[in-house]
């Protein structure tokens, strides 16, 4: 019997001796499996993992937050979310519209302060952490093998030719480790292994790269090592610079899974709920801040919110709305999907997703950015939050322009933004010394790669409908004017250097209260055009230059004319002024304009060409009977004003029918590129100083057809392509001398 005994005695000392060893290689695991609380997303569960290291201290940068009676979302969208989110155990929902709060409310114990472990809303931050990384050179871009910095990766089937890229979109072919309740399983090593380096680089590809949507957590952490290394930097320190303290972002943690060691990239931030909605922001405005600078490549977000090739609805770490699918594809190998609910109400939605519920949503083109964290809920939908939301603001922004949001105040009354610095090119919408909008082209086009060019001076129209002047840091605004910028300004970049100013435009408001608060609103607006030109005249140093405003950037450039270059004596350095929407009395430019005539041959230079554009039922008798007043030096004796038109189709007066109509492009929303050219759409004559098309274009040509049967918006999109060739075309003329007089 003691024989027996000693031998029992000897296999539990060799099975603790075991279990120690097991232990000690990695006690930090045991340690937190057996320790963590119940449920970490609780707030009072935030800091329970050590060590951590330090994202940002204190409260945040300021944020701008509605009171009730300047609330553009209604009161009863927002009651309509918050009693869903409430349904659905919601500690904290955030709503802000145009980087202003809208929305706020937390539950009880629970307010602005209050720290969060926001599980996998991580996995975004680490997508844009690699944008940052491309922005500063340390990656070239995301077709970049992460094999070049992942050495323990030589040799592992399928891990050489994983791209940074694939990682991002769950496609690298990297295993999922499943969660198991064991300190042995897979996922539980993950989180809390105090060799988390070591363990995710070590695990086998199961699939080729690009070939499968596998959500793994080790995709992740994998990119963020490689960023590391690219970079040199620790996460919470290369974070903090490239992406936290730019947007001014407050108190927040990273865990480690070691003292010194490596930060969980794809999970568990801790963090402030206000602190996400900036994250949001700066997706919002395609990753510049809210005082311009740009913090991510340009292009960047758009690149993220393209789905990868192995899930339609995946981009890099985050989900996209479109293309709808009744289920979602959560994990490709072993195969799990969801039902999908109904879809979001617009179709450039797209949210980051923390562990069942938490929210990160962003709508471009409603300028929506909503924050939700609270309880794990596997029954949560997001329409039934979103899309009152998205709803509101579409019923805003789809009623006529002239129909502005009117706040309370006046001009004198209002705040105004801060006065743009135009020696930083994140006071320019467009300039040649950064990748911008008035660089693209339509789709299935070449780029133009002219090298005759000269530098063009773009103002644009008016976009701001909720106040008297702009504020050229509002990031939902600058993606109103970006999107005009791409539809309007692209037309110059085959023969230009585009440069286009952020300015504190007079908003929509100041065009209801005349004449007073126009004048005033305006003339604030035109100072800062004004500045802006003169930047522009010392930076392209005497090179001839051409000119384009449309509306109230017509507005502007004609005061540029006869307040800037006509007392400088510089018309002799003007190609053509593109003066467009806006009536161009003929007497005006022949009395006043020396040396400038009406453009009447499409090789002529040192000209006005302008248009405003009609269909064929137009009412030209109420058109024109609201110019007289505003001209009653040049009235003729019938009346009428004789006013400057140049059909875009043949850079002349002259007429011509579809088939001189290189291509119409459809206006972009903002967010949006431009679309494909359609030649043929329509033709058009001018005829008594207006631009009348032979047909009506159809759709989406008549979503902001005036009621006068004007097609002010569209002034340049009907013709894009013909505007494009004729500013080409009168560059190469003055450039060669060839130009008619």
């Amino acid at each position: 019997m003691s024989q027996v005994r000693r031998i029992i005695s000897v296999l539990i000392i060799a099975a603790l001796a075991v279990a120690v060893v097991i232990v000690a290689q990695d006690w930090r695991l045991f340690y937190r499996f057996f320790t963590q609380p119940a449920d970490v997303a609780e707030p009072e569960a935030a800091l329970w993992y050590t060590p951590r290291a330090t994202l940002g201290e204190g409260p945040g940068s300021e944020l701008p937050v509605a009171y009730a009676d300047a609330r553009v979302i209604p009161e009863t969208a927002l009651a309509e979310a918050w009693d869903y989110a409430e349904s659905m155990g919601t500690d904290a929902l955030i709503i802000s519209h145009d980087g202003v709060i809208q929305f706020e409310r937390y539950s009880d114990g629970v307010d602005e302060t209050t720290l969060f472990q926001s599980q996998s809303l991580h996995k975004g931050l680490t997508a844009m952490a690699l944008g940052a990384a491309i922005r500063s050179g340390a990656i070239a871009d995301a077709s970049a093998p992460a094999s070049g910095w992942l050495n323990e990766w030589a040799g592992i089937e399928h891990a050489g030719t994983a791209t940074l890229g694939d990682l991002a979109w769950m496609q690298s072919g990297i295993e999922r480790p499943r969660y198991q309740p064991s300190p042995f399983s897979g996922g539980a090593k993950m989180f809390m292994t105090g060799k988390l380096e070591s363990f995710t680089l070590s695990l086998p590809f199961v699939a080729a790269p690009g070939e499968a949507y596998i959500w793994s957590n080790a995709s992740t952490q994998a990119l963020s090592i490689a960023i590391e290394r690219a970079t040199g930097k620790p996460w919470h320190e290369f974070v903090g610079q490239a992406i936290w303290n730019p947007i001014g972002g407050g108190e927040a943690y990273v865990q480690l899974d070691h003292p010194g060691g490596t930060a969980q990239s794809f999970c568990c931030l801790i963090t402030s709920p206000r602190n996400w909605l900036r994250v949001g922001h700066l997706l919002l405005a395609e990753g510049a801040t809210a005082d311009g600078d740009q913090v991510l490549p340009a292009g960047w977000v758009r690149t993220m919110t393209t789905a990868g090739t192995a899930n339609p609805n995946y981009g890099m770490q985050l989900w996209v709305n479109e293309p709808y699918l009744t289920e979602r594809l959560i994990n490709g190998q072993p195969r799990i999907t969801v039902p999908r609910g109904e879809r979001l109400a617009a179709q450039d939605a797209f949210y980051i997703e923390g562990h069942f519920a938490q929210r990160l949503h962003v709508v471009p083109s409603s300028g929506l950015v909503v924050v939700r964290m609270g309880d794990d809920r596997t029954d949560w939908e997001d329409a039934p939050l979103m899309n009152p939301l998205i709803r509101a603001v579409q019923a805003i922004r789809e009623a006529s322009p002239l129909s502005p949001v009117i706040p309370g105040g006046s001009f004198e009354t209002e705040t105004k933004g801060a006065e743009p610095d135009y020696s930083q090119t994140s006071a320019w919408a467009a300039h040649p010394d950064k990748p911008d909008p008035a660089d693209l082209v339509p789709q299935d086009a070449d780029a133009d790669t002219a090298t005759d060019r000269v530098p063009a001076f773009y103002v644009y129209p008016t976009v701001y409908r909720y106040g008297y002047n702009a504020d050229i840091h509002n990031n939902y605004t600058n993606l109103e004017a970006d999107a005009v910028v791409t539809g309007q300004a692209s037309t110059l970049n085959g023969c230009c250097d585009v440069y286009a100013p952020r300015y504190r435009q007079g908003g929509s408001v100041a065009l209801m209260d005349q004449p007073d608060g126009f004048i005033k609103a305006f003339g604030f607006a035109f100072e800062d055009v004004r500045v802006a030109f003169d930047r522009f005249l010392e930076e392209i140093d005497g090179e001839p230059f051409v000119l384009m405003g449309h509306s109230q950037g017509a507005f502007h450039t004609r005061r540029l004319i006869e307040e800037v270059i006509l007392p400088r004596g510089l018309q002799d350095r003007l190609v053509v002024a593109y003066i467009i929407g806006i009536p161009v009395p003929t007497a005006l430019v022949d009395t006043a304009w020396d040396g400038i005539s009406g453009c009447t041959d499409a090789e002529q230079t040192r000209c006005v060409a302008s248009w405003s554009t009609f269909g064929p039922d137009a009412d030209a008798g109420t058109y024109m009977a609201g110019i007289a007043p505003r001209f009653p030096d040049f009235v003729e004796p019938d009346g009428t004003v004789e006013i400057v038109c140049t059909n875009p189709l043949t850079g002349s007066n002259a007429p011509a029918d579809a088939r001189a109509n290189l291509g119409a492009v459809a206006a972009p929303v903002p967010g949006a590129y431009l679309a494909e050219a359609v030649p043929g759409l329509v033709g058009a004559q001018c005829e008594g100083g207006m631009l009348w098309i032979d047909r009506d274009p159809g759709t989406p040509y008549e979503s902001l057809l005036l009621p006068v049967g004007n097609y002010h918006y569209y002034d340049v999109a009907l013709f894009y392509e013909n505007v494009k060739a004729d500013a080409r075309t009168r560059v190469a003329a003055y450039l060669t001398g060839t130009a008619q007089p």
